[in-house]
């Protein structure tokens, strides 16, 4: 019989169909957990990507940051450079004047000196004078009485 045959034919392709369906139902179920699986991959990469642009946004403002400290920093140093430069120029004119002070200082003790000497001298001059004026009187004296004498 011609339609049993069919039938069979039928039943076998149909039952070839079921199992081809089964097949591609694990196959698509499979599939479906790679792509949950992807899809899970995918969220966590992109979530390291926002956590990573966002390490990336803080490390550009810590350089940005860092740059105007430097900035800053280079601005102090070359200010203290300035005021180094001026204190040394200070400390030349204070060791110039330094010096103009310390040689007045050894004329004045020079001068000091010479006084000292002309004061001596002077009190030596001094004292001759009044050992002449004392013999002049003595001599007076002498004279006065020898004249009295002679009167």
């Amino acid at each position: 019989n011609e339609n049993e045959a069919t039938m069979i034919t039928l039943k076998d392709e149909y039952a070839e169909l079921v199992a081809r369906n089964h097949s591609l139902q694990e196959e698509l179920h499979t599939t479906h957990k790679k792509e949950e699986a992807y899809q899970k991959d995918i969220n966590h990469m992109s979530s390291q990507h926002a956590s990573h642009e966002a390490h990336i946004v803080q490390l550009s403002t810590d350089m940005k940051t860092h740059k105007e400290d430097l900035e800053r920093s280079e601005n102090a140093l070359e200010a203290l450079r300035q005021d180094e430069a001026a204190w040394e120029q200070q400390a030349f004119v204070y060791e110039q004047r330094l010096a103009e002070l310390r040689e007045a200082s050894e004329t004045n003790a020079r001068q000091l000196e010479e006084t000292r000497q002309w004061g001596m001298a002077l009190m030596r001059d001094n004292q001759t004078i009044r050992d002449q004026l004392r013999e002049r009187d003595d001599n007076m004296r002498v004279l006065s009485h020898e004249n009295s004498l002679y009167m």
